[in-house]
């Protein structure tokens, strides 16, 4: 079926409209952010047309368009040529979790920041016990394990995979000048996250290491990386019980 022909209406004058594109642009921004956030327009609602906005908000097109490509960068609305924009609250399904420098969260607690280096090998992905599926079989892999300290107390144990063909420059890192996560954030592009937070009790090993009771529960955090569909990294970061936190937030930037 056929849909009508909208034609574009003519747009007054700057002047006439009373402010900047800029300013219209944010409050068109606002104005549909609120609309959707509130219910106005339900999710699988279609919004109206650009031409119909920017009638209304006597904004250009081109304005209009600005705007709702920035709700859709929210997850507030998905943009279709022929579907037209509809409305999807996507970012209810975001998981914020920063890609954060210890360090500043070590110092933040009043407590000297320190680590050491345990280990540090190149192996190849699929032999001496590794196995990561992102990266084909026989691949050259980085494995470090780091432990970061706060005032020489251990708080940390980082278990990383760095992958050489995401990360060539890795091969002659010793990591004494900067932990794994800050060099890879300071030299390696990444485009891309997911995480998996669970808990596990200590061994006999990770107790040790961390300087805890075996058995003590302490929170996991497994982290993967990539640069579009190339694998950067695989960490997994097990704190020790309650001494150090992780915390992270999101606000839309649309409201």
């Amino acid at each position: 079926m056929l849909q009508p022909t909208i034609s574009e209406p003519r747009v007054a004058p700057r002047a006439a409209r009373g402010g900047s594109e800029e300013s219209l642009f944010v409050r068109i921004r606002r104005q549909m952010s609120e609309r959707i956030l509130k219910g106005v327009y339900g999710v699988g609602e279609r919004l109206p047309s650009e031409a119909e906005l920017a009638q209304e908000f006597g904004a250009s097109r081109q304005t209009v368009s600005k705007a709702i490509a920035e709700l859709a960068r929210c997850g507030l609305v998905e943009r279709n040529r022929r579907a037209g924009t509809v409305v999807t609250r996507k970012f209810h399904r975001t998981f914020i979790l920063p890609l954060a420098d210890i360090r500043q969260d070590v110092r933040d607690r009043g407590l000297a920041y320190g680590y050491r280096v345990l280990d540090r090998a190149i192996l190849r992905n699929g032999r001496d016990g590794l196995d990561w599926s992102d990266v084909p079989s026989g691949e050259p892999l980085v494995r470090v394990e780091v432990l970061h300290l706060g005032d020489d107390a251990p708080l940390m144990l980082e278990s990383r995979l760095i992958n050489i063909a995401a990360a060539p420059a890795v091969t002659q890192e010793t990591f004494e000048r900067a932990a794994p996560s800050p060099w890879l954030l300071a030299n390696i592009p990444w485009t891309s996250v997911d995480h998996r937070i669970a808990a596990v009790n200590c061994g006999s090993d990770l107790a040790g290491k961390l300087d805890l009771a075996v058995g003590t529960a302490c929170p996991t955090i497994e982290r993967r990386t990539f640069h579009f569909d190339v694998p950067v990294t695989r960490a997994r970061m097990v704190l020790a019980g309650s001494r150090l936190e992780v915390k992270g937030s999101y606000t839309l930037p649309t409201i």
